[in-house]
């Protein structure tokens, strides 16, 4: 007489259970990289843009502007931080770099802070990009040579270039 040889219900529960585990890794994991995936982009863009202004203060396209002014680039959705009153003279200088500037990627974890700014004086050009994650400094939102401001209640990172 042949015996039928089947899946005992303790070893479907454990390979069940198994595979559950798996999951739940896979889902941690998922989640890290989408985050770090984001950090990437953001990193990306304000690097970007930190080259853009830096081309054109060396090819002389600040030198005229001597009043201090904000001014936001590559707003995200319209939002920046806060209203700024352009300047017409920055306004001037910055429209024709307006096809290069890339669209701002939001904050992680912020999309009410995104793009970036420009603060723009006689003698230097302060790019400006935010580093806040869910209400918190994220120092890795600061590129390599950037001075962070974890305490300032602003949350960002700064890149000063002498004109």
């Amino acid at each position: 007489m042949k015996t039928k040889k089947a899946f005992t219900l303790i070893e479907l529960l454990i390979v069940i259970a198994i595979i559950g585990i798996l999951a739940g890794v896979i889902i941690v994991n998922m989640a890290n990289a989408r985050q770090q995936a984001r950090d990437a982009k953001y990193i990306a863009y304000v690097k970007q843009v930190s080259d853009l202004v830096q081309k054109a203060n060396a090819m002389g396209y600040f030198n005229g502007i001597t009043t201090a002014n904000w001014r936001c680039l590559g707003s995200y959705a319209g939002n920046c931080w806060g209203s700024y009153v352009s300047d017409p003279a920055v306004d001037d200088v910055l429209s024709r770099l307006t096809n290069s500037i890339p669209q701002g990627e939001p904050v992680p974890g912020n999309t009410a802070n995104a793009g970036t700014l420009i603060f723009i004086n006689a003698t230097t050009i302060t790019v400006t990009a935010f580093a806040s994650e869910n209400g918190a400094f994220n120092p890795k939102l600061c590129l390599p040579g950037w001075t962070p401001y974890p305490a300032s209640g602003s949350y960002r990172c700064d890149l000063v270039i002498n004109k």
